[in-house]
């Protein structure tokens, strides 16, 4: 088998969206559910257990871990050892809209400290838009690396797609797919929100990766842990406190 292209994240720009696109493309097999982590936690597991994530055999593979960009020189120096010739793509996103996001996420995942904790406990360089282009052009072919914009996705979804699917080399779209949208929800319990990261966590280690995938697009799972979106003021609030911390530099790549 041999990998095709990889999808380093970060989360929270797109990832997800362009997940379930290509799922629906007809040249392409992507990953049975999305973050295998095989070229990270799971890289020991070998490639026949990286195999059986990936339905098809006869079509182009490809996978989106988010958290590869955080150990992104050893993800690719790995990918290149399977195939030099593998495709990757970043996500990159307006810094203050994907922190927002991210504290939101880690909110619905059961997270129990405030936005100030939330600032002052984690590194705000991960939003760095310089700092990861920078890293990936120094380990990354130009012309083996894609940069997907959050921007472009909310200005016109399929145009963006068919600029991934000619870097691909696949078939454009004619139309665009229907495509699941993680929206931003409230947990009904920190306890349940635990329990269920905890159980996911479970599932992925013993290669249960369709019946993951089952759970997390299950209406009657989704209604038991998390109800309604986040209110618009609750997250322009958390904008304007994120604005005070994110330098005017991390918002290269944006223009």
């Amino acid at each position: 088998m041999i990998t095709g292209f990889v999808g380093l994240g970060p989360g929270k720009a797109g990832t997800s969206w362009l997940y379930h696109g290509l799922r629906q493309h007809s040249q392409i097999s992507m990953s049975n559910i999305k973050e295998t982590y095989f070229f990270t936690e799971n890289w020991s597991k070998g490639i026949r257990w990286y195999e059986n994530n990936f339905s098809n055999n006869g079509l182009l593979k490809g996978e989106i871990s988010n958290r590869y960009v955080f150990e992104l020189v050893k993800v690719v120096e790995r990918a290149f050892l399977i195939n030099p010739h593998t495709k990757f793509l970043i996500f990159i996103r307006d810094p203050v809209e994907r922190a927002v996001s991210a504290f939101l996420f880690e909110k619905q995942l059961g997270y129990k400290g405030d936005l100030n904790s939330f600032i002052n406990e984690r590194d705000l360089s991960e939003f760095d838009n310089r700092k990861l282009l920078e890293l990936c052009r120094q380990h990354i072919p130009n012309k083996q690396l894609y940069i997907v914009s959050f921007s472009n996705i909310v200005k016109d979804e399929l145009t963006e797609l068919n600029n991934i699917c000619k870097y691909l080399g696949v078939d454009e779209f004619q139309s665009l797919p229907t495509i699941d949208r993680n929206t931003t929800k409230k947990a009904r319990s920190e306890l349940f929100s635990r329990f269920g990261k905890y159980i996911a966590v479970k599932v992925r280690y013993f290669g249960y990766t369709r019946f993951l995938q089952y759970l997390k697009n299950s209406d009657l799972v989704n209604n038991l842990f998390f109800y309604d979106q986040v209110d618009n003021a609750f997250k322009n609030e958390i904008k304007s406190e994120f604005k005070k911390h994110i330098p005017a530099n991390y918002y290269c790549g944006l223009e």
